[in-house]
């Protein structure tokens, strides 16, 4: 596991994030679940465009 520092605004916008999302069986309820999410969307979203390489 890494740390990484966040800026405190940005941590507020995920909280609020949190706070508004509809309930579900795939929605994030913790900052590192959201962050994990985002980052599984953002490799798939490069992977689509063709700036990283398909996945094995």
């Amino acid at each position: 596991m890494h740390t990484v520092q966040i800026a405190k605004s940005v941590v507020q916008e995920i909280k609020m994030s949190l706070l508004l999302a509809t309930p579900g069986p795939d929605t994030p309820t913790t900052i590192k679940n959201y962050l994990e999410a985002a980052h599984r969307h953002y490799d798939a979203h490069l992977r689509k465009t063709g700036k990283l390489p398909p996945a094995k």
